[in-house]
């Protein structure tokens, strides 16, 4: 074999164990377990004390307990900040009104180098088949935004019927009824 024609081929050889690495290195990102990985947490300012229940209903569209079906695909904005993509069944909704199926994007995720969990201080992703209180917003393309302290919040519950034994709930739904919108 002529010299030019070994180097054509280890260059053929090399490019298509990169084009594997970056075709594994790629699909890594959606099969990691998120519990798995580190978490960074992002400082937010927020317009609100975002501990005062009260407040944080008052500016939310919608605030809804569902139980988590599906976690979807991750979506990476400008910046590379991530949104996770879940599809929930809405158990109460105690202001605004979504319908019983619902998808939601959830600000925060598997950072785009799969090597990390990025997300707002004070705020956790949801589990698939658990149960948790949401506090979102509507975004002009009509889709619900889940984002921000304190904004996916566990429900200890077993049923549907015990869920308004749980003192989260109990904490959001005195807080809707005492801001008069529901």
């Amino acid at each position: 074999m002529e010299p030019q024609s070994k180097m054509k081929s280890k260059f053929i050889y090399v490019l298509a164990i990169v084009i594997n690495v970056l075709f594994l290195a790629g699909c890594q990102t959606t099969v990691l377990d998120q519990g798995d990985l580190p978490i960074e947490p992002l400082h937010a300012v927020y317009a609100i004390d975002m501990a005062d229940e009260q407040a944080v209903v008052k500016q939310a569209d919608y605030v809804f307990v569902a139980k988590v079906k599906t976690r979807g695909e991750v979506e990476y904005d400008e910046e590379n900040f991530p949104s996770t993509v879940y599809q929930v069944d809405i158990l109460h909704n105690l202001k605004g009104k979504l319908k019983r199926e619902e998808k939601i994007i959830k600000s925060g995720g598997i950072s785009r180098e799969g090597d990390k969990l990025m997300l707002f201080e004070h705020d956790r992703l949801p589990q698939k088949e658990k149960l948790y209180l949401f506090i979102a917003y509507k975004q002009t393309d009509g889709g619900v935004l889940v984002s921000g302290a304190n904004s996916t919040l566990a429900i200890e519950a077993s049923t549907n019927a015990t869920i308004k034994d749980d003192k989260t709930y109990q904490l959001y739904d005195k807080a809707v009824r005492k801001t008069g919108i529901h």
